[in-house]
């Protein structure tokens, strides 16, 4: 699975080239992110620079799914004010 996320991310990278890629959800946990990793380095093998891995490919800073909560209630404080 965590060669599936890394072509994504990969791809990400050169299609789009973000400053950071924030992964998040329930299932995903430190393990798996450093599974994740280890599969981008290999796949992207030098291609283009990226930013530290750890720096670049991270978990939401908000634990317990927080941002995904921060995000909703922002949403439903812009459909009350429209």
């Amino acid at each position: 699975m965590a060669y599936y996320v890394a072509q994504a991310l990969v791809q990400t990278t050169l299609t789009i080239r973000p400053g950071k890629i924030v992964l998040g959800g329930s299932v995903l946990n430190t393990d798996f992110l450093d599974k994740i990793r280890i599969e981008f380095t290999r796949l992207l093998n030098d291609y283009v620079q990226v930013p530290p891995l750890e720096k670049y490919i991270t978990l939401p800073s908000i634990k317990n799914n927080g941002s995904a909560t921060i995000g909703n209630f922002a949403l439903a404080i812009k459909r009350l004010q429209s």
